[in-house]
Parts: C-alpha cells; sequence; structure tokens
C-alpha cells in the first residue's frame, strides 16, 4: 500500500481535508455538502466517541461511520476518494481497515446504504467484491426513480 493511502481516524486537522472529498465527490448538490460540513465541523467541534471520521494519509479518501442501536452494529454513511484519486485501492483500503477496526472493538455487522442510480455501480461492485451481501432494497427512497439499496457485511 502507498503510504499516502494509509487510512487512520481522522482528528480536527483534517477537517479541510474531509471538506474538499465532500465538495469533490459528486454525491451531493452544494446545499446538502454544505449541511453535511456543517455537521462535520460540529462532530470536530464536539466529537462523539461512538461517531468515527477516517481518512488516507494523503487526503484522497474519507469514509464516515455511526454505530446502530443493536450493540456491534455499525452503518457506513459516507465513503468518497477523490475524483483524480480514483481506481488505486483507497476505498478498499479505507473499508478494510474500518473493518479491522470494528472487530478488534466487538463489532458484529457493517451495513452500506447506497443508491440505486448508475453513478453509484462502481460502488455497488466493490461492495459485492468485498464479500458484503445486498440484503434489501426500499423504492424511491432517495428521491423518485432512486432507490436505497442496503449492504451487510458479518465482522
Amino acid at each position: 500500500m502507498k503510504q499516502n493511502t494509509k487510512p487512520r481516524l481522522a482528528e480536527a486537522d483534517d477537517l479541510a481535508r474531509i471538506t474538499r472529498i465532500i465538495h469533490e465527490v459528486g454525491l451531493f448538490s452544494d446545499e446538502e455538502a454544505a449541511g453535511f460540513v456543517e455537521m462535520t465541523e460540529a462532530h470536530f467541534a464536539a466529537p462523539d466517541p461512538g461517531h468515527r471520521w477516517w481518512i488516507t494519509d494523503g487526503g484522497d479518501g474519507a469514509a464516515y461511520l455511526a454505530p446502530e442501536m443493536p450493540a456491534g452494529v455499525w452503518n457506513l454513511l459516507f465513503l468518497g476518494v477523490r475524483p483524480a484519486a480514483r481506481g488505486q485501492g483507497i476505498a478498499t483500503s479505507l473499508i478494510g481497515a474500518i473493518e479491522a477496526s470494528l472487530r478488534a472493538d466487538g463489532g458484529r455487522l457493517l451495513i452500506i446504504d447506497t443508491s440505486s442510480l448508475e453513478p453509484m455501480r462502481a460502488a455497488r461492485s466493490l461492495y459485492r467484491h468485498l464479500g458484503y451481501a445486498h440484503v434489501g432494497t426500499v423504492r424511491n427512497y432517495w428521491a423518485d426513480g432512486d432507490d436505497k439499496v442496503i449492504f451487510q457485511k458479518r465482522l
């Protein structure tokens, strides 16, 4: 693994890098990105130890996850890699580090929700490749014609 792709838990000093990733990944409208950045700023101002931001050393990829109500269940709520850095194994590296960390902490399941739209096809393929099972679809969840696709992996 290249040194700049090594994942680690993010710190407050990583906020600018995370903000750049949120804006560059193309997943959000300007308004949604602004709201997400505001939530991220609040996280680093008063961290909730249960919620975790991860980032790669080079600042090209980031992930955010939070615990669910059943003990040992986590939800990967955001995984983003800057467009110029895609195809270098950054998302795979982030997910692998997150899974290892959760296992060490007694995690049992990791859930990933994503979109059914074409731009997310590569993400869905990656999740399947990494052993995640498609466990459900909620029709028209994100918007009309954009389903929520749910993946799960036993840790």
